[in-house]
């Protein structure tokens, strides 16, 4: 996947609600992206097979699975919003804030 670029990457990147994902959650290949982080480059590093830096940001909770607790409070959201890219076998998410 080294031809993707950033561009690229950000014209995948979809929006949904969680009631689309919640399927996915049984699957072990689904990975939030912390709230801070810049989705598209996050997504753009996973794409380029950059195993040090994915090891970096799995240490620091930068990208984890989803917790139980997490998991409750969103089942109780169904239409909440969520960034949403499959890079596959990976389907990365991101919570998408209220301003």
């Amino acid at each position: 996947m080294s031809e993707t670029t950033l561009s690229d990457i950000k014209q995948q990147i979809d929006v949904c609600g969680w009631q689309v994902i919640q399927p996915h959650v049984e699957k072990a290949n689904l990975f939030i992206v912390a709230d801070e982080l810049d989705f598209a480059d996050v997504a753009y590093i996973i794409a380029q097979d950059d195993a040090d830096k994915v090891r970096a940001m799995l240490s620091k909770n930068h990208i984890f699975r989803l917790e139980p607790e997490l998991l409750y409070t969103w089942n109780q959201i169904p239409d909440k919003k969520f960034r949403l890219i499959v890079l596959a076998p990976y389907l990365l998410i991101q919570e998408v804030l209220d301003s």
